[in-house]
């Protein structure tokens, strides 16, 4: 089971200087920034929103590219592999199957109690709760009574607004952030770079085969 560890990097990372970090292409964004995001989605009340948050910290913590958790369905997560601890669900697994995958992974999303609010277990099982979601994609068009996979600019659009009304408000037009199709896995990469993560551990994270490839992600993160 390929165990990810992002979400531990969080405290961490704020401790770094990042005054001269810059962002290149699709934007990422800092543990300040998504926690600005999640702020605004979640104080909503509006389920669409609560699904672009959770989206959004899946994308983070499974390094994962959008058609991968937008595919996730609900037989997907294996109970037998669930994590339980005096009662409480710790870990939960879900497989999930990436272009650079030769065959199906079994991914671990473990509790976080260290940061709370940006805990994708946490945030997963209650939107699983609101929703009613039992069967089907775990993320489906909220709109569609056949329920079939949220669509790709559908996402991108939603997340882009957010962070246009929260970060990008009243900035420049160079510093603006751009959602793009590798937002979340730079975020990841971000993150766990700043976090103290290796190139090994996050290329294994990210279930990259190639270096070149993690050694652009790595670039980016040091603003190279």
């Amino acid at each position: 089971i390929l165990c990810v560890l992002t979400g531990y990097f969080f405290f961490i990372s704020a401790s770094k200087d990042l005054n001269n970090h810059r962002r290149e292409g699709a934007a990422q964004l800092l543990p300040v920034e998504i926690q600005a995001v999640r702020r605004a989605l979640c104080s909503s009340g509006i389920l669409q929103d609560l699904q672009t948050i959770v989206m959004f910290l899946t994308s983070i913590f499974l390094f994962e590219r959008f058609d991968e958790f937008a595919s996730i369905e609900m037989t997907d997560f294996i109970s037998n592999l669930s994590i339980m601890i005096g009662g409480i669900l710790n870990g939960l697994c879900v497989v999930v199957e990436g272009k650079s995958d030769a065959t199906p992974r079994n991914m671990m999303i473990f509790r976080n109690d260290d940061v709370t609010s940006l805990d994708l277990l946490r945030h997963l099982l209650v939107y699983i709760f609101v929703s009613g979601i039992t069967q089907g994609y775990l993320f489906p068009e909220l709109s569609d009574p056949d329920r079939g996979p949220i669509g790709y600019t559908t996402y991108l659009e939603r997340l882009q607004k957010v962070v246009d009304s929260t970060l990008n408000a009243g900035n420049d037009v160079r510093l603006r952030r751009k959602i793009g199709t590798h937002t979340g896995r730079k975020t990841a990469f971000l993150v766990g770079y700043f976090g103290g993560g290796d190139f090994h551990s996050l290329q294994r994270a990210a279930r990259q085969v190639s270096d070149q490839t993690t050694s652009t992600y790595f670039a980016d993160a040091e603003g190279q």
